[in-house]
Protein backbone atom coordinates (compact mmCIF):
# COMPACT_ATOMS: atom_id res chain seq x y z
CA UNK A 1 0.00 0.00 0.00
CA UNK A 2 1.17 3.15 -0.94
CA UNK A 3 1.52 5.62 1.36
CA UNK A 4 -0.19 9.33 1.64
CA UNK A 5 2.09 12.08 1.33
CA UNK A 6 1.55 14.25 5.02
CA UNK A 7 -1.10 16.67 4.92
CA UNK A 8 0.71 20.20 4.49
CA UNK A 9 0.84 22.51 7.18
CA UNK A 10 -1.55 25.30 7.95
CA UNK A 11 1.13 27.67 6.54
CA UNK A 12 2.03 25.83 3.73
CA UNK A 13 -2.01 25.75 2.70
CA UNK A 14 -1.74 29.42 3.06
CA UNK A 15 0.61 30.07 1.23
CA UNK A 16 0.05 27.88 -1.56
CA UNK A 17 -4.00 30.19 -1.36
CA UNK A 18 -1.94 33.00 -1.80
CA UNK A 19 -0.01 31.93 -5.01
CA UNK A 20 -3.07 30.84 -6.46
CA UNK A 21 -4.78 33.96 -5.87
CA UNK A 22 -2.30 36.00 -7.22
CA UNK A 23 -2.58 33.59 -10.47
CA UNK A 24 -6.44 34.48 -10.62
CA UNK A 25 -5.58 38.09 -10.47
CA UNK A 26 -2.68 38.16 -12.11
CA UNK A 27 -4.33 35.92 -15.34
CA UNK A 28 -7.79 38.21 -15.05
CA UNK A 29 -9.97 35.73 -14.00
CA UNK A 30 -10.88 37.99 -11.10
CA UNK A 31 -10.95 41.24 -12.06
CA UNK A 32 -11.34 44.90 -10.24
CA UNK A 33 -14.22 44.85 -7.91
CA UNK A 34 -14.82 41.05 -7.67
CA UNK A 35 -16.04 39.98 -4.31
CA UNK A 36 -13.76 37.86 -2.32
CA UNK A 37 -15.76 36.01 0.16
CA UNK A 38 -13.87 33.30 2.51
CA UNK A 39 -16.21 30.95 1.48
CA UNK A 40 -16.08 31.23 -2.36
CA UNK A 41 -13.01 30.94 -2.97
CA UNK A 42 -12.66 27.84 -0.18
CA UNK A 43 -14.81 26.07 -2.28
CA UNK A 44 -13.12 27.65 -5.47
CA UNK A 45 -9.84 26.02 -4.14
CA UNK A 46 -10.69 23.27 -2.69
CA UNK A 47 -9.21 24.19 0.76
CA UNK A 48 -10.75 25.00 4.37
CA UNK A 49 -11.52 29.14 5.45
CA UNK A 50 -8.59 29.06 7.19
CA UNK A 51 -5.57 29.25 5.01
CA UNK A 52 -8.18 31.35 2.68
CA UNK A 53 -8.34 34.07 5.77
CA UNK A 54 -4.81 34.28 6.07
CA UNK A 55 -4.30 34.27 2.17
CA UNK A 56 -6.87 37.44 2.08
CA UNK A 57 -4.78 39.28 4.77
CA UNK A 58 -1.93 38.51 3.06
CA UNK A 59 -3.15 40.09 -0.14
CA UNK A 60 -5.09 43.01 1.99
CA UNK A 61 -1.27 43.76 3.15
CA UNK A 62 -0.24 44.16 -0.53
CA UNK A 63 -2.53 46.62 -1.12
CA UNK A 64 -4.54 43.95 -3.68
CA UNK A 65 -7.81 43.89 -2.05
CA UNK A 66 -10.13 46.80 0.09
CA UNK A 67 -12.63 46.61 2.03
CA UNK A 68 -15.70 48.41 0.12
CA UNK A 69 -16.98 51.23 2.41
CA UNK A 70 -20.35 51.43 1.23
CA UNK A 71 -20.81 47.88 1.62
CA UNK A 72 -18.24 45.98 3.43
CA UNK A 73 -17.33 43.60 1.06
CA UNK A 74 -13.96 42.41 1.05
CA UNK A 75 -12.50 43.08 -2.92
CA UNK A 76 -10.18 43.56 -5.50
CA UNK A 77 -8.67 46.92 -5.39
CA UNK A 78 -9.91 48.92 -7.80
CA UNK A 79 -7.24 51.60 -9.37
CA UNK A 80 -7.87 54.91 -11.04
CA UNK A 81 -5.49 57.93 -12.57
CA UNK A 82 -4.52 59.01 -9.10
CA UNK A 83 -3.50 55.42 -7.54
CA UNK A 84 -1.69 55.34 -10.81
CA UNK A 85 0.26 58.32 -10.44
CA UNK A 86 0.90 58.05 -6.98
CA UNK A 87 2.21 54.55 -7.24
CA UNK A 88 4.69 55.91 -9.66
CA UNK A 89 5.32 58.77 -7.71
CA UNK A 90 7.23 56.91 -4.90
CA UNK A 91 8.50 54.07 -7.28
CA UNK A 92 10.11 57.15 -9.29
CA UNK A 93 12.10 58.38 -5.25
CA UNK A 94 12.52 54.97 -4.34
CA UNK A 95 14.37 53.67 -8.00
CA UNK A 96 16.19 56.98 -8.86
CA UNK A 97 17.96 56.61 -5.41
CA UNK A 98 18.56 52.75 -6.40
CA UNK A 99 19.79 53.77 -9.23
CA UNK A 100 22.05 56.31 -8.99
CA UNK A 101 24.10 53.68 -6.08
CA UNK A 102 23.81 50.76 -8.36
CA UNK A 103 25.64 52.45 -11.48
CA UNK A 104 28.38 53.51 -8.50
CA UNK A 105 28.71 49.62 -6.74
CA UNK A 106 27.35 47.39 -10.06
CA UNK A 107 29.65 44.30 -10.22
CA UNK A 108 31.20 43.09 -13.74
CA UNK A 109 28.69 39.78 -12.98
CA UNK A 110 25.68 42.29 -11.74
CA UNK A 111 26.30 43.94 -15.30
CA UNK A 112 26.21 40.97 -17.28
CA UNK A 113 22.89 39.62 -15.58
CA UNK A 114 20.86 42.50 -16.63
CA UNK A 115 22.47 42.61 -20.09
CA UNK A 116 20.65 38.91 -20.46
CA UNK A 117 17.56 40.73 -19.06
CA UNK A 118 17.03 43.17 -21.80
CA UNK A 119 18.10 41.09 -24.32
CA UNK A 120 15.51 38.61 -23.65
CA UNK A 121 13.11 41.72 -23.49
CA UNK A 122 14.26 43.13 -26.82
CA UNK A 123 13.90 39.60 -28.66
CA UNK A 124 10.12 39.32 -27.28
CA UNK A 125 9.66 42.91 -28.68
CA UNK A 126 11.22 41.85 -31.40
CA UNK A 127 9.13 38.84 -32.19
CA UNK A 128 6.03 40.49 -31.60
CA UNK A 129 6.66 42.90 -34.16
CA UNK A 130 6.53 40.23 -36.53
CA UNK A 131 3.52 38.69 -35.56
CA UNK A 132 4.86 35.57 -33.57
CA UNK A 133 3.20 34.09 -30.69
CA UNK A 134 4.27 35.46 -27.02
CA UNK A 135 4.58 33.21 -24.09
CA UNK A 136 3.49 36.12 -21.16
CA UNK A 137 2.71 40.09 -21.81
CA UNK A 138 5.84 41.71 -22.51
CA UNK A 139 5.92 43.85 -19.52
CA UNK A 140 6.85 40.87 -17.14
CA UNK A 141 10.31 40.30 -18.25
CA UNK A 142 10.57 43.88 -17.17
CA UNK A 143 10.12 43.60 -13.10
CA UNK A 144 13.53 41.39 -12.63
CA UNK A 145 15.08 44.08 -14.44
CA UNK A 146 14.07 46.38 -11.89
CA UNK A 147 14.88 44.13 -9.24
CA UNK A 148 18.17 43.68 -10.35
CA UNK A 149 19.01 47.28 -10.29
CA UNK A 150 17.49 47.33 -6.60
CA UNK A 151 19.88 44.31 -5.71
CA UNK A 152 22.96 46.04 -6.98
CA UNK A 153 22.26 49.36 -5.25
CA UNK A 154 23.27 47.45 -2.22
CA UNK A 155 20.25 48.90 0.17
CA UNK A 156 19.21 45.45 1.84
CA UNK A 157 15.82 47.26 3.42
CA UNK A 158 14.80 48.67 0.00
CA UNK A 159 13.07 46.07 -1.89
CA UNK A 160 10.51 45.07 1.04
CA UNK A 161 9.23 48.58 0.28
CA UNK A 162 9.47 48.71 -3.49
CA UNK A 163 7.48 44.86 -3.50
CA UNK A 164 4.41 46.12 -3.15
CA UNK A 165 4.49 48.79 -5.65
CA UNK A 166 5.97 46.71 -8.07
CA UNK A 167 2.70 44.16 -6.98
CA UNK A 168 0.40 46.44 -7.62
CA UNK A 169 1.94 47.78 -10.82
CA UNK A 170 1.41 44.31 -12.23
CA UNK A 171 -1.78 44.29 -11.51
CA UNK A 172 -3.18 47.31 -12.76
CA UNK A 173 -1.25 46.95 -15.98
CA UNK A 174 -2.74 42.99 -16.15
CA UNK A 175 -5.81 44.51 -15.79
CA UNK A 176 -5.60 47.36 -18.25
CA UNK A 177 -4.25 45.38 -20.88
CA UNK A 178 -6.60 42.56 -20.71
CA UNK A 179 -9.42 45.02 -20.82
CA UNK A 180 -8.35 46.72 -23.48
CA UNK A 181 -8.04 50.00 -22.00
CA UNK A 182 -4.37 50.31 -22.31
CA UNK A 183 -2.41 48.56 -24.95
CA UNK A 184 1.66 49.92 -25.29
CA UNK A 185 2.02 47.76 -28.41
CA UNK A 186 3.25 51.21 -30.07
CA UNK A 187 5.31 52.00 -27.22
CA UNK A 188 7.31 48.76 -26.66
CA UNK A 189 9.94 49.98 -28.63
CA UNK A 190 10.52 52.89 -26.89
CA UNK A 191 10.37 51.20 -23.38
CA UNK A 192 13.13 48.66 -24.58
CA UNK A 193 15.36 51.59 -25.49
CA UNK A 194 14.79 53.05 -22.01
CA UNK A 195 16.02 49.79 -20.68
CA UNK A 196 19.10 49.91 -22.96
CA UNK A 197 19.92 53.13 -21.79
CA UNK A 198 19.60 52.36 -18.19
CA UNK A 199 22.18 49.84 -18.78
CA UNK A 200 24.50 51.19 -20.64
CA UNK A 201 24.43 54.20 -18.22
CA UNK A 202 24.91 51.30 -15.16
CA UNK A 203 28.35 49.98 -17.61
CA UNK A 204 29.70 52.84 -17.76
CA UNK A 205 29.23 54.10 -14.10
CA UNK A 206 27.54 57.02 -14.30
CA UNK A 207 24.22 57.69 -11.46
CA UNK A 208 23.09 60.50 -13.52
CA UNK A 209 22.10 59.21 -16.74
CA UNK A 210 20.93 55.91 -14.89
CA UNK A 211 18.45 58.14 -12.58
CA UNK A 212 17.92 60.39 -15.59
CA UNK A 213 16.92 57.09 -17.48
CA UNK A 214 14.38 55.91 -14.92
CA UNK A 215 13.19 58.91 -14.74
CA UNK A 216 12.05 58.94 -18.07
CA UNK A 217 11.09 55.55 -18.11
CA UNK A 218 8.85 55.71 -15.51
CA UNK A 219 7.59 59.01 -15.81
CA UNK A 220 6.44 58.32 -19.83
CA UNK A 221 5.23 54.81 -18.23
CA UNK A 222 2.69 57.20 -15.64
CA UNK A 223 1.47 59.14 -18.21
CA UNK A 224 0.55 57.21 -20.55
CA UNK A 225 -1.34 55.10 -18.49
CA UNK A 226 -3.49 58.12 -16.57
CA UNK A 227 -4.40 59.57 -20.37
CA UNK A 228 -5.61 55.81 -20.56
CA UNK A 229 -7.49 55.54 -17.41
CA UNK A 230 -8.87 59.21 -18.03
CA UNK A 231 -9.93 58.39 -21.31
CA UNK A 232 -11.90 55.16 -20.48
CA UNK A 233 -13.63 57.19 -17.35
CA UNK A 234 -10.64 57.42 -14.79
CA UNK A 235 -11.02 54.37 -12.72
CA UNK A 236 -9.97 50.64 -14.36
CA UNK A 237 -13.00 48.67 -12.57
CA UNK A 238 -15.09 45.14 -13.70
CA UNK A 239 -15.88 44.53 -16.92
Amino acid sequence: MIQAPPRPSRRALADWAVERLYDLIFSGELAPNAEMTESGLAERLNVSRSPIREALAQLEDDGLITIDPFTGRRIIARFGARDVSEVYMIRTALEAMAHRLAAERISDEEIASIERMVEELERRVEARAVGLPSQSPEFEPRLPIHQAVCAASGLRHLEPLLAPLWLRTRVFLTHLDRTGVYRDDDELPIVTGHYRRILEALRSHSPDEAEAALRDHLGMRRDRIVAALERSGGVLSQR
